[in-house]
């Protein structure tokens, strides 16, 4: 069979968290935010809420600056709450080699589970104490790891625990520059 791709149905309203979760959701987007992807690829398309994703990764650190390569069979979901008000994009790794056969120079990676929550909150007042018109979306990733996935992320096992993953970080200001959003940080 060959690849086929897909977009997961975006939200019907045009705002800032369906922007943000259509971003998140469109496998042809990911290498524009995601720092260490290579390429990203819908293999299967399931129905309407799952699909089958090859994701192949650049490792950070490698021996001879040559750029080694990593690569996952994914198994995606996404969903939304009644009032679209929350996202969730889950994805773990699967078994598949018939669906999403292993690539020579590739090692095989596994991701136990992994995923990005999204949710509209409330927008703080103003300086003056008048109310702010700003939609703010908040954008929460989950991740399982081993010691090997906390190395991987480009950080110790207390930054990343304390939010601080320099490759985190990247990719959630590479998800805002591609959505035209402004991050903030917490006080």
């Amino acid at each position: 069979g060959g690849v086929t791709s897909a977009v997961a149905a975006a939200p019907t309203e045009n705002g800032p968290l369906a922007r943000v979760f259509s971003v998140l959701c469109d496998n042809k987007q990911r290498t524009q935010w995601d720092v260490l992807c290579e390429r990203c690829e819908t293999v299967r398309t399931l129905d309407e809420h799952n699909d089958i994703t090859r994701l192949v990764f650049k490792k950070p650190t490698t021996v001879d600056g040559e750029v080694a390569l990593s690569d996952f069979a994914l198994l995606r979901s996404w969903r939304a709450n009644d009032d679209r008000s929350r996202f969730l994009i889950a994805n773990h790794s699967i078994r598949a080699p018939q669906i999403v056969p292993e690539v020579e120079g590739c090692v095989r990676g596994a991701v136990g589970s992994a995923g990005w929550v999204l949710e509209a909150v409330a927008a703080e007042e103003n300086d003056d104490g008048t109310p702010c018109d700003e939609v703010v979306v908040e954008l929460t990733y989950l991740v399982t790891l081993a010691a090997a996935g906390i190395q991987a992320l480009g950080a110790s096992a207390v930054d990343v625990l304390a939010g601080r993953s320099k490759v985190i970080c990247h990719n959630i200001a590479g998800i805002a520059k591609v959505v035209g959003a402004t991050l903030r940080g917490e006080p």
